[in-house]
């Protein structure tokens, strides 16, 4: 597991949790592992009972939520950024004679981001062995839900905050967002593409935008797991 890879199916493994307390007897699928929907960007499908509607939700786990300006850890632990990335490019080609590729605020046929902030105090040594145990079971074809509730309870997290929106509601406000929600961009380099992000402020998205604020999460699912 890549470490962005890590942070991700810890973000998981949390929201998991959270929304079956959150709407008990809710059905929750979780799909970030299957290939075919690697394409369509879902990673969880929410089956809510007594109601035909499903949402599906593209998770995006965030490590910028950290207390300690000074404490920077690669995929576990970052400053709080105040804002949140929405990946308008996937790759803007080095070649210009390539074209360049939407990224998954426009190709997600999600029909909710669940943007959840997760910044950790634990060391990569420390979750090491549960990822390596992870990969192990995923390659047998067996469940990992007991490797992930022990994970869960070793977890010593500094902050950790949801939010959720709607993605066709988000396009249509990013369509004209005031400058004022707006931070300049973030790049990631890579060998033959850069990946571009706007930065837009976490408050004025949830204040004058779609951003619906759920939270802390984190310490609900940890007392359930015991």
């Amino acid at each position: 597991m890549a470490g962005a890879k890590k942070i991700e199916f810890v973000g998981i493994a949390i929201l998991n949790r959270y929304w079956a307390l959150q709407t008990p007897g809710m059905e929750i699928i979780d799909v970030h592992s299957d290939p075919s929907y690697f394409p369509r960007g879902i990673d969880l499908i929410l089956k809510s009972p007594g109601r035909s509607s499903t949402v599906t939700a593209d998770v995006k786990v965030d490590t910028y939520i950290g207390s300690d300006p000074t404490r920077k850890v690669r995929g576990l632990c970052n400053p709080d950024s105040g804002v949140l990335l929405v990946e308008t490019l996937s790759q803007l080609q080095y070649d210009r004679h390539d074209n360049d590729v939407r990224g998954w605020f426009y190709t997600s046929e999600a029909s909710e981001i669940h943007y959840y902030y997760l910044a950790l105090l634990n060391s990569a040594e420390d979750l090491s062995p549960f990822f390596a145990e992870v990969r192990q079971l995923v390659s047998l074809g067996r469940s990992t839900t007991s490797v992930e509730e022990r994970l869960i309870r070793e977890l010593r997290v500094d902050r950790d905050l949801l939010l959720t929106y709607d993605l066709k509601q988000a396009r249509a406000w990013f369509e004209n967002a005031p400058e004022d929600a707006l931070r300049g961009y973030a790049g990631a380099t890579n060998p033959t593409y850069v990946t571009v992000s706007v930065r837009v402020d976490r408050e004025e998205f949830c204040k004058r935008g779609p951003g619906r604020l759920v939270g802390p999460i984190f310490e609900r699912v940890r007392r359930s797991v015991g």
